[in-house]
C-alpha cells in the first residue's frame, strides 16, 4: 500500500528541491524504515527508497554510505529479479559510477565489465543498453594503462552507432553527453578531456561528430603504432 510510504517520499522530494537536503535525508530514512518494516529489505518499494536515498548521500559528499546502500540495492535486484534484469543492471551500474565519482575507477571497472557482460547476454550485442554499458566501461578505464581494451571498446562503440543507423551521432557541448566524455579520455586521458571539452565551450561550438572523432582517434593510432600523441591530429580536425 503506497499510502504508507508515498507522503513521506514526496515530503523528503519536497525538501530535495528545495535545498533542503537535512530534512530530507532525514525524511528518506523515514520512508525506508516504514518500507523496511511494512515490506521486507528486498521488497522493490525498500529498493526504490534506498536508491533514493543513496542519491542524496551522493549529492551531500556521504559517499561511502552512499555506496553500502547501493550494494544493498544490487543484492537485493538480484535476489528478487536475477542477475540478468535489466533493474539488477542499472543498479549495479549506479554502483559503479558512485564508485567511480568518489576516484575508485579500479573497483568499478570489474563492475561494469560485469554489467557489459551480463547486458550482452540478456539483451544481445548490439542493443542500445549494451552500447551505454561499453561506454560506461570505457569511461573508467586510463588511457596510458588500458589502452588495448579501450581500443576494441572504442571500436565497438563506432561500430554500433554505425549499426544503429547513427553513422553521424553528435554530441552537444552544452551538456557534454558520456559518449563525447569517453572519446576525449581516451584521446589523452581525463586531463585532456576537461581540457578540450572547456575549449569547445569557449569556442562556442554546439556539436561534434562524435563518430569522425574515434575514426580519427583509431586512424591515428594506426599510424603511430599507437605509440604517439593524437592530441594534434584530433585538434586539427575538429579546428
Amino acid at each position: 500500500d503506497v499510502s504508507v510510504f508515498q507522503p513521506l517520499l514526496d515530503l523528503a522530494f519536497l525538501f530535495k528541491a528545495m535545498g533542503d537536503f537535512v530534512r530530507a535525508e532525514a525524511v528518506f530514512r523515514q520512508a525506508l524504515s516504514v518500507c523496511e518494516a511494512k515490506f521486507g529489505n528486498y521488497h522493490r518499494e525498500t529498493l526504490h527508497c534506498l536508491e533514493e536515498l543513496a542519491v542524496l548521500l551522493q549529492a551531500t559528499g556521504q559517499q561511502t554510505e552512499a555506496e553500502d546502500l547501493l550494494r544493498r540495492v544490487v543484492h537485493g535486484q538480484e535476489e528478487t529479479q536475477g542477475k540478468l534484469h535489466p533493474d539488477t543492471l542499472a543498479a549495479l551500474d549506479s554502483l559503479a559510477m558512485c564508485l567511480k565519482a568518489s576516484g575508485k575507477r579500479s573497483a568499478a571497472a570489474p563492475l561494469l565489465r560485469s554489467v557489459l557482460e551480463r547486458s550482452e547476454q540478456a539483451l544481445g550485442p548490439d542493443h542500445p543498453s549494451t552500447l551505454a554499458a561499453i561506454i560506461d566501461l570505457a569511461m573508467v578505464l586510463p588511457a596510458e594503462e588500458s589502452s588495448e581494451e579501450l581500443e576494441l571498446l572504442l571500436r565497438r562503440a563506432l561500430e554500433l552507432w554505425q549499426l544503429q543507423g547513427k553513422p553521424s551521432l553528435k554530441s552537444h557541448f552544452a551538456e557534454p553527453s558520456h559518449a563525447m566524455m569517453v572519446i576525449a579520455a581516451a584521446l589523452d586521458g581525463a586531463q585532456y578531456s576537461a581540457t578540450c571539452l572547456e575549449s569547445w565551450r569557449k569556442r562556442g561550438a554546439e556539436e561534434q561528430d562524435l563518430s569522425k572523432v574515434i575514426a580519427a582517434h583509431l586512424d591515428a593510432h594506426a599510424i603511430t603504432g599507437e605509440q604517439g600523441d593524437t592530441s594534434f591530429e584530433v585538434q586539427k580536425m575538429i579546428a
